[in-house]
């Protein structure tokens, strides 16, 4: 927090301009472009795939649907994903789904046995048509077998008549009602597999790239039930039998929970990947194949490109650390209400109709760098792990609750979250209430030495930092694409400007609260917005981040 030193009155927004932005900014800096990639690794990579996609569908002429996401890095691939395409026997995830809800509510144990029974009820009343079975449940026909069985009998070998005894059990509606619960809001399931009669009428189970991911996510984060129940569903999804698609080609160390689907013209894949280096959801749908293999061979190709392409980005994404967390306690949350409420409640008023705090959660639209003027990491923790703030009376006058920022950077680069990225921290007048902030392991600016790669023998901001703090803003950025403002603690006040892009940003009761900053310093944030360029518009003094388009 750069040593909060005088109390101030309002100051002069002029006597608060940097001279410049120092050597970093002015002019190259060698050390930075050849350490670092500072290229959009997450627009790049989006791009590849968007390419790769295309010029599937046109060798094999026909349309793909393709839902990527990553599960921690905001990596995400969406082409045709919101278009519905033939469901085949991906429908049944959502069915498994609805098992296992239903199973926990009581509706049934998962221990209580179905009778086989291969003449199934059409979606259209009065009618019926008859289901095949697969290997095992032929030899169970007119028996009884338990729900559990039927429902891994639907997913590692897709038995179609599995599929329609549970569906029957569950609920046409019950299922597309669970989907939308979990945000699948597009697709449908309609009718029961092979039921020819239904589909004659128009009937056919519909569903898009992005449902299917939904559905994924929902199950490897133990949102789509219990966890107990995810657990099962994740297991019963690695025993797939048909693994031609989307693990075809991928290496042996590679997990792939996932269901396939195929029909006339369709192959379809949907899954969550396992990789040493990351997990992801991935969905790839097909429509108007000539050639089944071939699209099954495309399917493979696409998910060993994903693969390879992130694999290349380790290097370039942020390595976040949470061994360091800040506590939430009834306490510390009471003292975070009165201090959001003294310095924001007429923002508040505006924005939500009352002047309460609205929760601790906020939508980030401001990026503040610090440094903690401080020379070891324990230190910068232990500086935040108390609730209220100790031996700072200006600060006390403003708020009993203690300062704390959302990631703290240590001199070695290692970044750590200290608490979740979009939660109140007090760390930046003005801007609290809709800004992250970094602490940076410092007391100093980075010195011109260190920008061009030599040694720097003090306790001043690092190039590793630097590194690191490139990499924690794109990963941001992407994240969060409504973010808009970039600036370094001392820039604070610059907001203040009207004519300041981020003057809508900046609210702050008490016309007396404001200090003076000098961190982290104009060689720091020149060089950091040196390695930004593409992401900051022209000009702005490189604050003001690039439309998105995503907002």
């Amino acid at each position: 927090m750069s040593g909060y030193s005088k109390w101030m009155k309002i100051i002069p927004f002029a006597a608060l301009l940097w001279a410049g932005m120092g050597v970093a900014a002015g002019q190259d800096t060698p050390a930075i472009l050849s350490q670092v990639n500072t290229a959009d690794p997450y627009g790049t990579f989006e791009v590849k795939v968007w390419e790769q996609v295309r010029a599937k569908e046109k060798a094999l002429n026909c349309q793909i649907g393709l839902a990527f996401k990553d599960k921690d890095y905001p990596l995400q691939v969406e082409y045709r994903a919101n278009e519905r395409f033939h469901a085949a026997s991906t429908m049944k995830v959502p069915v498994m789904i609805e098992v296992f809800r239903q199973a926990e509510q009581g509706a049934f144990s998962l221990e209580d046995k179905m009778l086989v029974d291969p003449v199934c009820q059409s979606f259209l009343e009065d009618t019926t048509f008859v289901c095949d079975a697969g290997e095992y449940l032929s030899t169970m026909l007119h028996k009884e077998v338990t729900i559990r069985k039927l429902t891994e009998q639907m997913i590692i070998v897709s038995d179609n008549l599995a599929a329609n005894l549970l569906l029957a059990k569950c609920g046409y509606r019950e299922i597309n009602s669970t989907m939308r619960t979990l945000g699948a809001n597009t697709g449908y399931v309609l009718r029961g597999v092979q039921d020819t009669p239904a589909y004659r009428a128009g009937l056919s189970n519909r569903m898009t790239a992005y449902d299917l991911n939904v559905l994924d996510e929902a199950i490897d984060r133990d949102r789509a039930a219990s966890p107990a129940s995810c657990a099962e569903m994740r297991e019963i999804l690695l025993g797939q039998k048909f693994n031609k698609m989307i693990p075809g080609k991928l290496p042996e160390d590679v997990k792939v929970a996932h269901k396939t689907g195929e029909v006339t013209g369709a192959r379809n894949d949907t899954g969550i990947v396992y990789a040493p280096f990351g997990t992801w959801y991935l969905t790839i749908l097909t429509d108007g194949l000539e050639d089944g293999d071939a699209g099954k061979e495309a399917i493979a190709d696409l998910s060993r490109f994903i693969h390879d392409e992130r694999k290349k980005l380790v290097a370039e994404l942020p390595e976040i650390k949470h061994s360091f967390k800040i506590e939430f306690t009834p306490s510390r949350t009471k003292l975070i209400k009165e201090y959001a409420e003294l310095h924001y409640s007429e923002y508040y008023k505006e924005a939500f109709g009352s002047p309460q705090f609205p929760g601790l959660e906020f939508d980030p639209k401001v990026i503040v760098v610090h440094y903690t003027a401080g020379t070891t990491l324990q230190g910068a923790f232990n500086t935040f792990k108390p609730e209220t703030l100790g031996g700072r009376p200006y600060l006390n006058a403003a708020g009993a609750v203690n300062v704390g920022v959302q990631f703290v950077v240590d001199r070695d680069g290692t970044i750590y979250e200290i608490q979740p990225d979009n939660y109140f921290a007090r760390h930046c007048i003005g801007l609290n209430h809709c800004a992250i902030g970094f602490e940076n392991v410092a007391r100093g600016d980075i010195s011109e030495a260190a920008l061009k790669g030599e040694p720097q023998d003090d306790h001043r901001l690092t190039l590793a930092q630097l590194k690191a703090n490139i990499k924690l803003i794109h990963y941001l950025k992407h994240k969060y694409p409504g973010i808009e403002i970039l600036i370094g603690h001392s820039e604070y006040r610059q907001l203040e400007e009207s004519s300041h892009p981020g003057y809508k940003f900046f609210h702050e009761n008490d016309p007396d609260y404001r200090t003076v900053k000098s961190d982290p310093g104009p060689n720091f944030m020149g060089a950091l917005r040196q390695a930004l360029k593409d992401l900051l518009q022209p000009g702005a003094k490189g604050q003001v981040f690039k439309s998105s388009g995503r907002n």
